[in-house]
């Protein structure tokens, strides 16, 4: 394989040259590290990137490649081998060699894009390299090839594989680059984005025969991904010091809770309306898992949490009136179920119990991870979501309050017991370890209260709400709920719970007189020994 290092690209070496360079796609093609795996050694390595690099060049003033279109295909993929291993690859990532896999993917210098063997090589290429280098990621997405795959997408010819490989291009080149998001989000890309994810979901487009390497599902979850990513400038716009911890863009204040009160935000939302009804329909339609925060929900509840409810009720709930409301409240319950199961109580007489009969009062379990995403991050999105229907749609806050803070709450028992969902969330509203949801928990609840305090109180308890309160710096008295004795038992102000009325028994029932006499002598008997050992001292009553 060394004689990589004797690549040219010229007509008499072009047989010989493919010829090697199938050789070695076949002989690496699984192989992630050819260094760490011992393959090749880093000087060997190094040489064949070069020479691979030199190969590639494109002519002065031209825009095709030396060799015949199948050896620049094999070349690319020597190239993106050698690439998965940083290892005495620096070269590709400079901004010359990512310029070059741009040239040959057809996005550089305003290029129409073509889809072709070449094409889709080289964007596999390039895709790789961006995602393993921050400092080649930021330089593309200042650059105008950023933009050119935006364009890219534009084109009909695009099967499904270039548009999962131009979707990922795009997030790739506006992750964290705002002014990136804004220049493809001005060419149109969120309403191609839309379209695709309808042709993909309705099953108008599917993977042809040559793009095996390939899913519908996976072009799926990464258009929904980067329609997250571009949509995260919206939710910038609200983001400032505050009480509403945000997983992805920072705290959000009180006082700005509400979309409808900043028009800036509804304007940069206004080029999201058809990504927005496309991804609800994906969002509806495609059946959860038992686990349901996995993708594609998972990714479209990132994205939905980000658009304004108010200026767009219209995409929000006309084509499926308000039932996204209760499917997500189903998700989140199933989801509490299946993360946080309650401990079962050990099986009376069993060894363990009879050692250690603390465990089945311990702590409850819980999964650490939702799809490699630690819990702490994975449920607060869904929590953020509700919240802002409640906050800006009356007939969601509604439902919510009616479906999380039901009347019939069984307060017979401690409120954050139990595996109902209203049990979970109160139980969170206390946590002391996982404070983003716990967060999320208490401000959808007030929400769903329509901000009254007083409300939220006294359906959960003072005791359930005070640090939250605290927090927010608002001072509730610990009021008590408005039942009345006559119609109802009294309410706890404190725990939310029933009071229990104990019955009072007289100590004496069913004693004979001479048992009352002798349990009076007792007790003479027991004061006036306190009274000389002088732990309690009787004082005559003054008049």
């Amino acid at each position: 394989m060394d004689s990589f290092a004797e690549l040219e690209p010229s007509a008499t070496n072009a047989v010989a040259a493919g010829a090697a360079l199938a050789q070695f796609v076949a002989a690496h093609s699984a192989v992630m590290g050819l260094v760490a795996e011992q393959r090749a050694t880093a000087e060997q390595k190094a040489r064949w990137t070069a020479a691979l690099l030199r190969a590639l060049a494109l002519p002065a003033g031209t825009a095709s490649p030396a060799w015949p279109a199948s050896v620049t295909a094999l070349a690319l993929q020597a190239l993106r081998i050698l690439a998965r291993e940083r290892t005495a690859c620096d070269a590709v990532y400079e901004p010359a060699a990512v310029g070059l896999l741009a040239a040959h993917a057809g996005i550089a210098a305003g290029d129409k894009f073509a889809e072709s063997p070449v094409a889709v090589e080289a964007l596999k290429c390039l895709s790789n390299v961006l995602l393993q280098d921050a400092p080649a990621r930021s330089a593309f997405g200042d650059s105008p090839s950023v933009a050119d795959a935006a364009l890219a997408l534009q084109s009909p010819d695009c099967g499904v594989g270039a548009v999962f490989l131009l979707a990922r291009l795009v997030f790739l080149g506006t992750v964290g680059n705002r002014d990136a998001s804004a220049r493809v989000v001005k060419l149109g890309v969120c309403d191609r984005l839309a379209h695709f994810l309808t042709a993909l979901h309705t099953r108008s487009m599917a993977v042809r025969p040559d793009e095996a390497w390939i899913s519908e599902p996976v072009v799926v979850n990464e258009i929904l991904k980067t329609a997250f990513n571009l949509s995260v400038s919206i939710a910038e716009i609200n983001t400032a010091t505050g009480s509403m911890p945000t997983i992805f863009g920072g705290p959000r204040p009180a006082a700005q809770r509400s979309a409808a009160d900043n028009p800036e935000r509804e304007v940069m939302a206004r080029p999201f309306v058809k990504l927005l009804e496309a991804i609800i329909d994906v969002y509806m339609q495609v059946p959860f898992a038992d686990l349901p925060l996995l993708a594609p929900h998972s990714h479209a509840i990132h994205f939905m949490m980000n658009v304004p409810v108010k200026p767009f009720n219209a995409s929000w709930f006309a084509k499926y009136d308000h039932a996204i409301v209760s499917r997500t409240v189903d998700a989140l319950h199933a989801t509490f179920l299946n993360v946080f199961p309650r401990p079962r109580p050990k099986k009376a007489g069993s060894s363990s119990a009879a050692a250690n009969p603390s465990d089945s009062d311990g702590d409850e379990e819980y999964l650490a991870e939702i799809d490699g995403v630690n819990v702490e991050q994975a449920l607060p999105p869904i929590l953020i979501l509700m919240r802002n229907w409640a906050n800006e749609d009356a007939r969601a806050r509604a439902m919510l309050k009616s479906l999380l803070m039901p009347d019939n709450l069984d307060r017979s028992k401690p409120l954050g017991k139990g595996t109902g969902l209203t049990n979970y969330l109160i139980s969170f509203m206390s946590s002391v370890s996982m404070l983003q949801i716990r967060d999320c928990v208490c401000e959808l609840l007030l929400s769903a209260c329509g901000d009254n305090v007083g409300e939220l109180v006294t359906y959960v308890g003072y005791g359930n709400a005070a640090g939250f309160l605290m927090n927010r710096g608002i001072m509730a008295p610990p009021g008590g709920a408005d039942a009345d004795a006559s119609t109802g038992p009294s309410i706890n102000p404190i725990t939310g719970e029933f009071v229990r009325d104990e019955p009072r028994v007289d100590p004496f029932e069913g004693m004979t007189d001479e048992e009352k006499e002798r349990e009076a002598e007792r007790l003479f008997v027991l004061f006036d020994r306190l009274q000389k050992t002088g732990v309690v001292k009787v004082v005559p009553k003054q008049d």
